[in-house]
């Protein structure tokens, strides 16, 4: 019997300190290893295990997909009958059956050499879709993008049990087509957007590299016009919905009366909108040394664009509030927290109760002030005040790190925003909550 487990190597640390992640599949005598490119120590492994062990489908993208990932290697493994794995002949066809790559074990390699025809043609290699994206997917430099793209596979593999076994060519309009209206029922329209994006790079990337021929395309051009268009499938972008504060609800935001709990994460949020709306994965693991002169230099983890803000006397008032006291990180979220994804999770969760009261040993009640309110928005709120102040678009396009029209690419090589027409801009966008109002820090 074939067992299938999460294994912490702890022979040999990577330079971070943390070990490897790996599944382990034994089965008899024979036991292989498949990388799940995640590291922990041991004492986060252990909590991390817990999860896993008892997933009920709300937990972070990280726990799941490692979950998601092992379930995957265990209905490869379950195909098989005990007597199919009983004949593996070597780790590595363990590992290929493990990862989806044969459907049944190879009989030759049972077979005594003296009954194989010497003349057999050499086997025709398999074009299966999945293997080429998950490498794809492993050539991206981020972890999120790799991540991303592990999540389509693992959807495409819920949908279409032989997903695994589909060659490139099998991946056509009609599939998309089933498996659009399949994900429809279960996910948000940007999401199925998304899933539908993520497999249309990968037929570019093919074609590109010359291992599918350009007529096999499934999707429609940008015209959507011309021979051999029709029955392709276009993809309809999602515009998500109105998701930022105007200047009176943010100064709503700022007043309203906020319980311990909740108070944490407000104050996240309007760090964020204070610092020109840096994104989460910049502000929450920012280091101490990026703090410094005034100003809070980082460089964007999503475009590697670097970005120089000043900080404003509320933003101050927070980094103070809230600056870590041992360590490398600036905030002191991250002495309690390992990874920055969980503080945005549970940030998230309190941002939407904010409006309601809390009693100990009661479950909250009231009415959200913004029930859909979280980090994110942040961002597009400091965008949204500053065009409802009539700020200069160029200067708040400055601020975002956004390029600002057509013809930027080569307007910007003339024309130079000096830092100070930000410092101004950014101020007048955050005075603009706080001057007529006792800050609540």
């Amino acid at each position: 019997m074939a067992t299938v487990n999460f294994w912490l190597d702890c022979r040999r640390p990577k330079a971070d300190g943390r070990y490897p992640l790996k599944i382990r599949i034994s089965s008899g005598k024979l036991s292989t290893n498949i990388s799940t490119d995640e590291s922990f120590s041991p004492e986060e492994w252990k909590d991390t295990e817990k999860l896993l062990m008892s997933f009920n489908g709300r937990r972070s993208l990280r726990i799941k997909t490692l979950y998601e990932r092992i379930q995957a290697v265990r209905r490869n493994i379950s195909r098989y009958d005990q007597a199919e794995l009983e004949a593996v002949p070597d780790s590595v066809t363990l590992k290929n059956m493990a990862s989806g790559k044969h459907l049944r074990p190879s009989v030759k390699s049972t077979l005594p050499a003296e009954t194989e025809e010497e003349n057999t043609p050499p086997p025709v290699p398999r074009r299966l879709f999945l293997e080429a994206m998950s490498q794809y997917a492993e050539s991206a430099e981020k972890e999120g993008t790799r991540m991303v793209y592990r999540n389509t596979i693992l959807r495409m593999q819920d949908y279409d049990p032989g997903a695994d076994l589909l060659e490139y060519e099998d991946v056509d309009p009609d599939w998309i087509r089933g498996y659009r209206d399949w994900l429809a029922k279960k996910h948000k329209p940007a999401s199925v957007e998304q899933h539908l994006r993520n497999i249309k790079a990968v037929y570019n990337w093919l074609i590109d590299n010359y291992l599918v021929a350009p007529e096999h395309y499934p999707f429609k051009r940008s015209s959507g016009r011309g021979h051999g268009e029709r029955g392709k499938i276009s993809i309809v972008h999602q515009h998500t919905p109105h998701a930022a504060l105007s200047l009176e609800e943010m100064r709503r935001l700022v007043r309203t009366e906020c319980d311990r709990y909740q108070n944490w994460a407000r104050d996240l949020f309007v760090l964020s909108f204070c610092l020109a709306g840096v994104n989460p994965a910049d502000l929450i693991p920012a280091e101490k040394g990026q703090f410094a002169d005034g100003r809070f230099r980082y460089r964007r983890s999503k475009t590697g664009k670097p970005y120089d803000v000043k900080i404003t006397e509320p933003a101050e008032r927070l980094l103070k509030k809230y600056r870590s006291r041992k360590g490398r990180y600036a905030l002191r979220w991250m002495d309690d927290w390992k990874d920055y994804r969980g503080v945005g999770h549970h940030c998230n969760d309190l941002l939407k109760t904010i409006g309601t009261s809390y009693s100990k040993g009661r479950p909250r009640y009231g009415t959200p002030l913004f029930p859909r309110l979280s980090l994110v928005w942040a961002r597009r709120t400091f965008a949204s005040i500053a065009i409802e102040l009539k700020i200069d678009p160029v200067l708040v396009g400055g601020l975002l790190g956004h390029s600002w029209g057509r013809s930027a690419s080569v307007t910007e090589i003339y024309v130079d925003i000096h830092q100070k027409n930000l410092d101004e801009a950014l101020e007048k966008i955050v005075n603009a909550v706080f001057d007529d109002a006792d800050f609540y820090v």
